[in-house]
């Protein structure tokens, strides 16, 4: 775990990690599937599906709300000021919003 002070928030940052014993042969696959809001992978031991997992990272949430702010931010605005450069740079570094 690493741990980042912003602001007055701390941000966490977590790694997974998650060992698979897979022998050679056609009919053993990983699939990985990443999408916004999970990752997905599932194992197939002889062409059967053998285990799934998936973690749920609710990061589309994250993103249309970060893309929405940005926008309100620099509508109407030309994005060549300091005022429309700055608060999207803020929202990215956690101390804006």
């Amino acid at each position: 775990m690493k741990l980042r002070l912003v602001g007055r928030k701390i941000v966490a940052y977590l790694t997974f990690t998650k060992g698979l014993e897979i022998e050679y042969g056609p009919g053993n696959v990983v699939a990985v599937d990443v999408n916004e809001n999970n990752v997905t992978v599932s194992v197939f031991r002889n062409n059967i599906l053998a285990d799934v997992y998936r973690v749920e990272t609710h990061l589309g949430g994250m993103v249309i709300a970060y893309a929405e702010r940005r926008r309100r931010i620099t509508e109407g605005k030309s994005t060549r000021t300091r005022e429309a450069r700055k608060k999207p740079y803020d929202l990215r570094c956690g101390e804006g919003g």
